[in-house]
């Protein structure tokens, strides 16, 4: 953590509301001692008022947020995108050429696009925890089906059975 904070340029955090962003972020405050860290974190318009569960998110990320803003006492903006703008044809190209491959997570690609469109407006060194939970199994949908015939260890056969009773509630 420490190396990748070394810069001559502004830097900052991404805020997610999981584990892995507050963590890093958690992390990198203690690092900078007496310097505030910075934060960003993406929502939509209307994203809290007409907030309804799916098999990704039970609950919305901004009070989780908020609450690592209040611990580390960082100094934080919220990215508010219009929801319609995923939808733009050239937001759309532009992901596809950036990327040179098909889109792997949808809007969700479309969003971070826009989210560091705007964060380079401010900052030029983002840290994340982006595919931590893919790479370290925590979501069910990144953890191999049981009969994928995978040999698994003890570990990972748990963190599947947290992760499925975690997304099913």
């Amino acid at each position: 953590m420490r190396r990748q904070l070394v810069a001559d340029v502004p830097r900052c955090l991404l805020l997610s509301g999981g584990l892995d962003s507050g963590a890093l972020t958690a992390l990198a405050a203690g690092h900078l001692g007496g310097e505030r860290v910075r934060t960003f974190a993406v929502d939509f318009t209307g994203q809290a008022e007409n907030f309804e569960p799916d098999d990704l998110r039970d609950t919305p990320d901004t009070p989780f947020v908020r609450d690592v803003v209040d611990h580390v006492g960082s100094e934080h903006a919220d990215i508010v995108l219009d929801p319609k703008t995923p939808a733009d044809p050239a937001v759309r190209r532009a992901v596809l050429t950036a990327r040179d491959v098909p889109l792997t997570l949808g809007d969700m690609d479309l969003s971070l696009y826009l989210l560091f469109k705007e964060i380079r407006k401010r900052s030029t060194v983002a840290l994340s925890g982006e595919s931590a939970d893919e790479l370290f199994g925590a979501t069910a949908t990144s953890t191999p089906p049981r009969s994928s015939g995978r040999a698994r260890s003890r570990g990972s056969r748990s963190t599947s059975a947290r992760s499925t009773r975690t997304a099913t509630g």
